[in-house]
């Protein structure tokens, strides 16, 4: 053999040993190079005056506080509980900018990665959940919402190789696709047990959640994954952000964690007004168990309207009885101890919240039972005016207020 076949076939193996599998639209990427690039100095590895100087740009969210805009987000559940069509859901009002469940949304397109449900059965999901649309609206759907049937084609985001589970090069390939998608805001990945190419170890999972970043990074779009509940979270009722099968770094790496129940009898915090919902097995809870870049929301309760085609989900005004006053005041202390908004709540302003905290009657009733308990402490307010004497704050909150310090925080000084 020549010397420089010799030399040029040893030359590929040992470029071999350097190279990764192509991401993106490039080609092959050296490691070395590629670690490289990422640890040149760069204007941006330092702030500027400007960015002191200016309060930076408040957190974008396809779907608030539920999807923040380029990060990774996961919608646990068990089977039976509607997560194909409130993945649905998301993507119908992303592409409409109609309100969902009292949540302000981007309007933009949606792409819809189905690896467990062909074509067909989604298309009966969305159906069922565009009933309430206008003809526009039903319009922006058609030419926004985008779909990828991906069942038993092999595609994976994550690939298990010679004993390690790394990102799969299939990202390229739906990076790709999703560059050619005018005003992207949000990607569905349904679901995650068919598109994880690993173990739903720690691990794996971890790798799975890059995957995702990878792909919100390069498109700025939310992207959000749904999976199943683990068996013994299921049976116990668990209604956190570790209510998903596998391993904790899952809801850990995720920045927003969603858990959707189908309620019981036997279920903590059941409404008072929905036991033949509850008997039909067609009320569901809304949590958002986990939420890094904002207030997590609220419960919402969601009814299952059950339609020739799917289910359908609409959001049910749950009521609580008295004997659900501790339930109405976790809720209540919950809100308080997290919004930013008023310093100073007063009865008015929890006259405000919305159903989920019960009605205006529960709530004060719920008030009244926090503060026999010394759960709620009412303060002489620092700056009272007609009927405002008073303010509520939990017992850890109190601070020495002043008018003065009212009034900046009011006048947002």
């Amino acid at each position: 053999m020549p010397a420089n076949v010799e030399q040029l076939a040893a030359a590929e193996i040992e470029a071999e040993r350097h190279f990764v599998r192509p991401v993106g639209k490039a080609g092959p990427i050296e490691r070395e190079a590629k670690a490289s690039s990422i640890w040149m100095p760069a204007l941006e590895d330092r702030f500027s005056l400007t960015e002191l100087d200016e309060p930076p740009l408040p957190m974008k969210f396809v779907v608030e506080p539920y999807l923040p805009a380029g990060c990774a987000a996961i919608l646990t559940g068990a089977g039976g509980t509607n997560k194909t069509g409130l993945m649905t859901a998301f993507a119908i009002h992303t592409c409409t900018g109609a309100e969902l469940f009292a949540s302000k949304v981007t309007e933009g397109a949606a792409l819809y990665v189905s690896a467990e449900d062909r074509r067909a059965v989604l298309h009966r999901h969305v159906f069922a959940n565009s009933r309430l649309l206008t003809y526009t609206q039903r319009e922006l759907v058609t030419a926004r919402l985008h779909v990828k049937d991906t069942v038993g084609l092999g595609f994976h985001l994550t690939r298990h190789i010679d004993g390690q589970t790394d990102v799969a090069a299939d990202i390229g390939q739906l990076v790709e696709y999703c560059n050619g998608i005018p005003d992207l805001r949000l990607i569905c990945l349904d679901t995650l047990s068919r598109l994880n190419g690993g173990e739903e170890n720690n691990e794996d999972l971890a790798r799975f959640i890059e995957a995702m970043e990878r792909i919100a990074r390069e498109t700025g779009a939310a992207v959000v994954a749904s999976h199943h509940s683990g068996k013994a979270q299921m049976r116990a009722d668990t209604n956190d952000q570790y209510a998903g099968r596998g391993g904790s770094a899952l809801s850990d790496n995720a920045r927003s964690v969603m858990h959707i129940t189908r309620l019981t009898t036997d279920s903590n915090g059941v409404p008072s007004n929905g036991t033949a919902l509850i008997a039909e097995g067609r009320l569901l809870r809304l949590s958002h168990v986990k939420s890094n870049y904002a207030t997590a929301a609220a419960d919402r309760y969601l009814e299952r309207i059950i339609t020739p085609h799917a289910a359908r989900l609409v959001e049910f005004e749950a009521e609580f009885g008295k004997e659900d006053m501790a339930s109405i005041w976790e809720r209540v202390a919950g809100w308080m101890a997290n919004q930013a908004e008023v310093r100073y709540p007063t009865a008015r302003t929890l006259d405000t919240l919305g159903g989920e905290f019960g009605s205006r009657a529960e709530r004060r009733r719920a008030i009244s039972w926090a503060l026999d308990r010394g759960r709620l402490i009412e303060a002489p307010h620092p700056d009272p005016q007609g009927k405002r004497k008073t303010f509520y704050a939990l017992p850890s909150a109190v601070l020495s207020a002043s008018a003065a310090a009212y009034r900046s925080a009011t006048d947002g000084d």
